[in-house]
């Protein structure tokens, strides 16, 4: 985990890009979503590695791989083979484990349901 100098210094090249190096922005005295509102991550980039997505849904990394593997979530591969997820793919697997941590849902139930959904958003397609 990096120390307070190193995330600190990181903070404030986001801010020295924009011109706003003061004590107002110190990493210190602002809350997390303050902090994440310096980043624009499109959509479909696939940024965040495997223990990013585990830390931030608190979903075993195993349930990660499993849905990867069962081709129900599949997240691009860096050069060193390495899963990246995209903020759509993080919606996915959270909306997935909900329904196998609520409803009890299987790995067979999900591969029906992202069936459907498949089917559904390819109807929806052909409409427009």
């Amino acid at each position: 985990m990096p120390g307070p100098g190193r995330a600190s210094s990181f903070y404030h090249i986001v801010n020295m890009n924009k011109g706003k190096k003061n004590k107002e922005n110190d990493p210190e005295n602002s809350t997390r979503d303050e902090v994440f509102e310096e980043f624009e991550i499109p959509d479909n980039e696939p940024v965040f590695t495997v223990s990013v997505v585990s830390r931030l849904l608190d979903i075993p990394v195993w349930v990660l791989k499993k849905l990867d593997s069962e081709e129900i979530v599949c997240p691009k591969r860096s050069r060193g083979n390495d899963r990246l997820y995209s903020k759509k793919n993080v919606s996915r697997v959270r909306y997935y484990w909900a329904l196998m941590e609520r409803r009890k849902v299987k790995v067979a139930g999900l591969r029906v349901i992202k069936e459907i959904i498949e089917e559904k958003e390819g109807s929806d397609d052909k409409r427009k």
